[in-house]
Parts: C-alpha cells; sequence; structure tokens
C-alpha cells in the first residue's frame, strides 16, 4: 500500500467523524434559528463558542503536536511521550478551569458576557473536558487507530445530537401537552427561558461522553513522567500554541470584533453577528476537510520525515489535497442556492455573498498547513509563531479599520487576506530551511481555472435571474469541467497511482 494511499484512506475515516459530525452540527443551524427568539440569540451562541475556541488552545499550549514530536520522531519514547503529555495537560487544564470559574464573574465582565455568565461558565467546563480527552486522542491517531479516534467521536456527536433535538423538540411538546410521566418529570428542570444554555449543557455531556470511553487510555499515567523531556516539550510546544493562538484570531476574533466594532447598538450588532456566523457555517466543508486531514497529516509528516524522497511525498501530498480542496469550494458556491436552505429563516440570507470569499481563505488556509510542515520538522516552531503572529495582526487590522463602514464583509476580506498572506510567508521562509518541490505552476493554474469558472457561471446566473433547479444543472458543468481538466492533466500520475497501489 502506497503512503499516499495510505494518507488518503486515514483521512477519509478521520473525515467521517469530522465531516459526519460538524454536518450534523450544521443541520442543527436551522434548528437553533428556528428555536432561538432572535438573531441576538444566535449570536450569544457564536460569542461563547468563539471564546472556547481560545480557552482551547490555551488549555492544551501546544502539547499534543509536541507529542507527536517526541513520540513519533525518536523510537522508544513513545510511553514517556504520552505519559508525560498526558500528566501535564490533565493537571493545568483542571486547575486553570477551577480559577476561571471561581473568578468567573470579573472575567465575564471584561469579556462583554456578564449578561450571560452562566453560558461563559458551561463554555469552561466544555473546555476542560475537551482538554482531557486531547493527548488520548492524540495517542489513537500517532497508533494509527483512526477507526477507534473516528467511533468515539461519533458516538459523543451522537449524544450530543440527541439531547440537542430532546431540549429543543421533545420538551417542549412534553410541557405543552401538560400531563403524563413525562411531563411530571420535565417540568421539574426544564425552563424554556433557557434557551441557549441547553445547546452547551448537551456539548458537556458529548465531551464527559468522551472522557469517560478514552478513560482506559488514562492507564499511561503509569508510564512515568519525565520533567527534562516536560521541559523539551514545553520548548517545542509553546511556540505551536502561539501559532494556534494566532489561527484562531483569524478564524474567530472577528466575532468579537464586530461586536464591540459595530457603531450601532448591541441589539443590532448581536444581529449582524448571528447572521454573519450562520453563513459563515456554509464553509464548513472546507474547514473540516483540512481538519480531517490534519488528524491524519500530522503524525504522518513527522514519521514520512524520516525517508529520503520526504520533500517528493509532501509536494505531491499538497498538490492532490489542493485540487480536493478546489472541488468543495466550486461544489458550494455554485450549489449555493441548494445550500442556502440549510439556514431557514430568509432575513440570514443578506450575508450568502461572503460564502466564495470564506471558502477560497480556507482553501489557503489548507495549503498554509501543507506548507508549515517545515518548522515543525526543523524544530524551529518560533519561526511559526511569527507568521502566525503576522496573519493575526493582518486580521486585527482590517477587522478593526474596516468594520465600522463595511461590517462583517470587513471579516470576511481579512480572512481571506490573513491565510493568504500567511501561505506566501510560510512558503518563502521555508524553501530556505526545508525545500519541497512544489509545482506551484500547476497549483495556480488549477486555482485560476477554479476562479474563473465560480465567477462565470455566478454572472451567468444572476444575469439570466434563473430559478433554484436550472440553476443546479448549468452549474454542473462548470464543476463537471473543473474535474475533466484535472483528470486529463493528472492522468499519467493517477494511472501510476492506481497501479502502485493495486
Amino acid at each position: 500500500m502506497s503512503i499516499l494511499k495510505k494518507l488518503a484512506s486515514e483521512t477519509a475515516i478521520y473525515g467521517i467523524s469530522s465531516i459526519v459530525g460538524r454536518v450534523l452540527f450544521f443541520l442543527l443551524t436551522p434548528l437553533y434559528v428556528s428555536v432561538f427568539e432572535s438573531s441576538q440569540e444566535y449570536g450569544k451562541y457564536a460569542d461563547i463558542y468563539a471564546i472556547v475556541a481560545f480557552l482551547t488552545i490555551l488549555f492544551g499550549y501546544g502539547m499534543e503536536t509536541a507529542f507527536f514530536r517526541y513520540s513519533l520522531k525518536e523510537q522508544g519514547r513513545e510511553k514517556i511521550s504520552f505519559g508525560t503529555a498526558l500528566s501535564s495537560v490533565s493537571l493545568t487544564s483542571i486547575l486553570l478551569g477551577a480559577l476561571i470559574l471561581l473568578a468567573a464573574t470579573p472575567i465575564a465582565k471584561v469579556l462583554q458576557v456578564d449578561a450571560y455568565q452562566h453560558l461563559f461558565q458551561l463554555g469552561v467546563v466544555i473546555v476542560v473536558l475537551d482538554s482531557l480527552t486531547s493527548i488520548p486522542f492524540a495517542q489513537l491517531r500517532a497508533k494509527n487507530r483512526p477507526i477507534r479516534f473516528a467511533t468515539i467521536k461519533l458516538l459523543g456527536i451522537g449524544l450530543n445530537i440527541g439531547l440537542n433535538l430532546f431540549f429543543y423538540l421533545a420538551c417542549p411538546k412534553i410541557m405543552a401537552e401538560g400531563n403524563g410521566a413525562l411531563y411530571n418529570w420535565v417540568s421539574t428542570w426544564y425552563n424554556p427561558s433557557f434557551g441557549v444554555g441547553y445547546a452547551l449543557v448537551a456539548n458537556v455531556a458529548d465531551a464527559a461522553f468522551k472522557l469517560l470511553l478514552l478513560s482506559p487510555l488514562f492507564s499511561g499515567l503509569s508510564w512515568g513522567f519525565s520533567q527534562k523531556l516536560w521541559g523539551q516539550m514545553l520548548r517545542f510546544g509553546w511556540p505551536i500554541m502561539v501559532v494556534s493562538l494566532a489561527g484562531m484570531v483569524n478564524e474567530v476574533a472577528d466575532r468579537q470584533l464586530l461586536k464591540w466594532m459595530l457603531p450601532k447598538d448591541d441589539g443590532y450588532n448581536l444581529s449582524q453577528l448571528g447572521i454573519y456566523s450562520a453563513c459563515y457555517k456554509l464553509s464548513i466543508f472546507l474547514s473540516l476537510f483540512t481538519q480531517a486531514f490534519r488528524y491524519a497529516g500530522e503524525p504522518f509528516f513527522f514519521a514520512q520525515a524520516k525517508e529520503k524522497d520526504a520533500p517528493e511525498t509532501y509536494a505531491r501530498v499538497l498538490k492532490y489535497f489542493t485540487i480536493f480542496s478546489l472541488v468543495g469550494f466550486l461544489t458550494v458556491t455554485l450549489y449555493i442556492d441548494v445550500f442556502k436552505y440549510f439556514i431557514p429563516r430568509e432575513e440570514y440570507w443578506v450575508g450568502l455573498t461572503i460564502i466564495p470569499v470564506l471558502l477560497m481563505a480556507y482553501v489557503f488556509y489548507g495549503v498554509y498547513y501543507n506548507l508549515s510542515v517545515w518548522y515543525k520538522l526543523t524544530d524551529q516552531t518560533f519561526s511559526g509563531s511569527i507568521i502566525a503572529i503576522f496573519g493575526a495582526i493582518i486580521t486585527l487590522a482590517v477587522n478593526i479599520l474596516f468594520i465600522p463602514k463595511y461590517g462583517y464583509w470587513a471579516s470576511t476580506w481579512a480572512t481571506f487576506l490573513a491565510f493568504g498572506c500567511m501561505s506566501l510567508l510560510s512558503y518563502f521562509w521555508g524553501r530556505r530551511h526545508f525545500p519541497v518541490p512544489y509545482d506551484w505552476k500547476r497549483l495556480l493554474a488549477y486555482l485560476g481555472l477554479a476562479v474563473v469558472i465560480c465567477a462565470l457561471f455566478l454572472v451567468l446566473n444572476n444575469h439570466f435571474g434563473m430559478k433554484t433547479v436550472p440553476i443546479i444543472f448549468v452549474n454542473s458543468v462548470g464543476l463537471l469541467l473543473f474535474v475533466a481538466v484535472v483528470l486529463r492533466i493528472e492522468r499519467e500520475e493517477l494511472k501510476a497511482l492506481f497501479n502502485q497501489t493495486n
């Protein structure tokens, strides 16, 4: 079995949990939009999860990637690396979580979530539980056990979805009927005004359930703790934390800045945040493809580094990753008139025009992830932190300067520019330290073709004012054209890959 086929198969398995899970959560968007009283309520939901995203990175402080570095690149250190990383993250997560909960009132005021502090506290509990599972999940990836990884993820997702349906559909119906054993039980605790909180409660249950399923791996604590290795892992990991924080600035800081920088009242600002966040979810498909690839790719890159042909392998990986990303970009943009119905209220559709730009931003993000392999393999994670900070500065500057005038369009272009510039900087910096023979002429040709097809067919759709059904058939021509061109150009290499794996 070729290494590329193995990478693709593991990406597919990890993708099952990521894609199925995120799609199911995406399908909750119509439910939330329907049951939340207004877009302001959805804005609260988006606000809390933006904070959760940042806290998750702080609680992990790059230890997951450090674990891969020291367990996969250096033979014989798997057990001690796992025990050290798990001990460190577990202890600090519990202590830091407890401190934040004790000081929740002043912290919530600083973050401007004091009006819904209880949601913030639930978010902190989610972060603690997720952090406790991060190293055990990394251990499954390091041992090439994607099926168990995906199974545990999917079981947690199933519980989460089930609880959401119970809280938002079953409980109101039970309360409306007003009698029976279920009513007697539900009426003792169910409060419709808790609203958004039930989505967070479902997530807490999800995280706790996954921790329970992973608990056998905590026997790794008996494998020991190395203070020397811990210091090495911290030195390797803290720049990764900076990279992740800066990356999260690029992904979610716009939510906070929209709330703070829009020039109108809090109600309007939260409404705009809700519209932006709901439409942003339509870019989820490329985001979770990159996530699935990262699950398989991170251990793959470290393990493959020992091979002589590693640079050529990395170049081919980027090429096929880019092709699949561009297919995803075209699929969502050309069928946007279908995907929009996942957002049932038309008041949100005003934000759909940002989708093509956001999707291309995530193409760049995936390219950046591939290009960032150089500073991880050469232990120059500090350089990676500089690149990430550069991207974060672009994000913050564009948002702060232009949100008051252009609203969420400023946030959209900030994301695009940040990921694009980070990709360029990573490539030009990295080729001096770890040269990889990327086929940029072909990659840029595919990128240009996808953009031209997207622009051409969207203009045709708008010019002729076509309805949804004709649009599906007409735009399918554009998607098939791109796929046909790629297959034509790559046919010889694809034949060789196919013959190699059979």
